[in-house]
């Protein structure tokens, strides 16, 4: 006999205390976060949750305490929380048991925006298509050792990744010659510093620069995109890059 349980289902099953008052309906799953040392310790955010097809969302029940939307918040323009670039399909407990811990990570980084008007630094990922790159960069940026080289490029403290002399790349992801030192620290035996040309992790390198400028170029198409449909600063986050297209009314 095939299993029909739903994600809903499965998110019922596993409901975390810190889920207020949690009503069930076939259509969604209601209730009130009341986290500690968070804005809403006390149950004051009502969230919805519904389903999408093997998936969930889940957004404020009525708008309240949150901005309709705000990138910089991770909120989606349907009101929707920007969980992640992909949906968890809940199709068993420990999906489900997985899915309230991130609901609960996620809403400890919106508190935390909420009061202090910035997101964490490094707990989120890029708006639009520069999310994709962002993650991709990541991965590869810790796999040569250079992390906290890149967490600081995302900072905005910049270095030698987010150099536009850097990304002297060709179309096809090959460095053009150049004889400068390889300024990721690639070294010989002897000591002596690779140049760009001679460095083995070149190619690696070279697509980790690739991605970081194709980061900053989507993310500048995305705030583009806002300001062309009209959208505005909610005024929640500081240095918003909306700020000036905010209602003057």
């Amino acid at each position: 006999m095939p299993d029909d349980t739903t994600a809903l289902d499965f998110l019922w099953r596993s409901v975390p205390s810190w889920f207020a008052f949690p009503s069930r309906r076939p259509s969604d799953i209601t209730g009130f976060v009341s986290l500690e040392q968070t804005v809403w310790q006390r149950g004051t955010l009502s969230l919805s949750i519904t389903a999408r097809g093997g998936a969930v969302a889940v957004k404020e029940t009525e708008v309240s305490r949150l901005p309709e939307w705000c990138p910089e918040l991770h909120l989606n323009a349907d009101r929707t929380f920007c969980l992640g670039l992909d949906e968890l399909a809940i199709v068993d407990d420990a999906h489900a048991r997985q899915w309230w811990a991130d609901l609960e990570v996620h809403l400890k980084l919106l508190s935390a925006a909420i009061k202090t008007r910035v997101w964490p630094l490094h707990s989120g990922l890029a708006h639009g298509d520069a999310g994709k790159y962002q993650r991709e960069a990541r991965l590869l940026a810790e796999g040569l050792g250079l992390g906290e080289e890149y967490a600081r490029v995302l900072g905005g403290d910049g270095g030698w990744l987010a150099d536009p002399d850097m990304a002297r790349v060709s179309g096809n992801g090959v460095r053009k010659p150049s004889g400068l030192p390889c300024p990721c620290g690639c070294q010989r035996k002897s000591g002596k510093s690779f140049s760009w040309t001679q460095c083995p992790r070149r190619r690696k390198v070279d697509r980790l620069i690739l991605l970081e400028r194709a980061r900053r170029l989507a993310l500048d198409d995305f705030w583009e995109a806002c300001r062309n449909l009209g959208k505005t600063c909610c005024g929640r986050i500081r240095d918003c890059p909306l700020a000036e297209n905010a209602k003057s009314e």
